[in-house]
């Protein structure tokens, strides 16, 4: 392959890049506002965010370049951040557009984006939504407190009480690709709020 071949392919897969990214977080915005949530916070999954003016991105992993590959946004109930009561919850949504790549150094270096252990064929992209609530009242924030040190733990569609705090957490996930499909976002609403009561009622139940 030529050298201009192989810049051409960049060129459109930047612009695919763009394109799928405008539509997808498009979709994430939409859910957050049929569900009357507020955008809380964002986070990459596996890298550093892109490095800040003074800081040489030369010296940094080049994934760090792709945030949006693997992030986590965050929306909640209208409440301040330090505001964490009943009724009050918090929902994640995580893309792993690429689940090929873990994040993990590879022999003391940083992953090589062309012999990655998982093949493109191999790996799949996946959305999960998961939900935090708590059964009291914490003085705690949000994100430095219960989802920092909550969203390592292993949950499912069934809400389960934390190890660490006095909230309730669940989620369920699915293909990037059936979020693509006709009405598949209006679907991902109804999961999503499902799973909301669902977390819900096991609040109550606990509180109880």
């Amino acid at each position: 392959m030529s050298n201009n071949a192989l810049l051409e392919q960049v060129r459109t897969a930047h612009r695919l890049l763009a394109a799928f990214y405008q539509r997808l977080h498009s979709n994430i915005r939409d859910l957050g506002a049929a569900l009357d949530l507020n955008f809380y916070v964002w986070e990459p999954v596996y890298t550093a965010r892109p490095t800040n003016l003074s800081t040489n991105p030369l010296e940094r992993w080049q994934w760090d370049m792709l945030p949006a590959m693997a992030s986590y946004f965050i929306f909640k109930t209208d409440c301040e951040s330090k505001q964490v009561e009943v009724g009050h919850y918090m929902v994640e949504i995580k893309v792993d557009s690429d689940t090929g790549f873990d994040g993990k150094v590879q022999r003391g270096q940083q992953p090589d984006a062309l012999n990655l252990a998982t093949s493109v064929e191999q790996a799949e992209s996946k959305l999960s939504v998961r939900v935090y609530a708590p059964t009291e009242e914490l003085d705690l924030y949000w994100y430095h407190d219960i989802w920092r040190k909550c969203v390592g733990e292993s949950v499912n569609q069934e809400p389960t009480l934390s190890d660490k705090y006095s909230i309730v957490s669940a989620q369920f996930e699915m293909n990037i690709s059936d979020l693509m499909e006709e009405g598949a976002l209006e679907q991902l609403i109804e999961s999503t709020n499902a799973l909301i009561m669902r977390v819900q009622e096991k609040v109550e139940a606990t509180v109880v």
